[in-house]
């Protein structure tokens, strides 16, 4: 019993491990995205498994200076990127340009924000996919 409780403890540990392994050891494709949504600024970072499998950290800074994190998940199909937030919140975006991505984020609200966004790939980003 007592070995069954170690190796639990040890898969689990493996487990929490294994998406910060993925996105140093570069199974993925990193993208790191700087932009404005009215009068707060954003950084994103998105993680783009070789199955399409998606996720991201979007960190919204505030005109007050407060920063709100928000971790999305989700896929990329034909080179739209579509994750969505526990909230109900959904963000689509397609790169346009090497250096650039638009997209639109939909507030669980139905409220629609559109933005351009300057791209950097590969983007540096923490075993989280936040971007650093």
């Amino acid at each position: 019993m007592k070995n069954a409780g170690l190796a639990i403890l040890l898969l689990c540990c493996a487990c929490g491990l294994a998406p910060a392994t993925a996105a140093a050891g570069g199974d993925e494709r990193t993208e790191v995205w700087k932009g404005k949504m009215y009068s707060s600024t954003f950084r994103a970072a998105m993680c783009v498994a070789p199955d399409g499998k998606a996720r991201g950290v979007l960190l919204l800074r505030r005109r007050s200076g407060e920063v709100d994190t928000y971790h999305f998940y989700g896929e990329e199909r034909n080179g739209l990127i579509s994750v969505r937030h526990g909230s109900g919140h959904r963000l689509e975006a397609r790169q346009t340009s090497p250096a650039t991505v638009e997209g639109a984020l939909r507030l669980a609200n139905g409220m629609k924000i559109s933005f351009e966004a300057d791209r950097e790939s590969p983007g540096r980003v923490s075993g989280d996919c936040a971007p650093l």
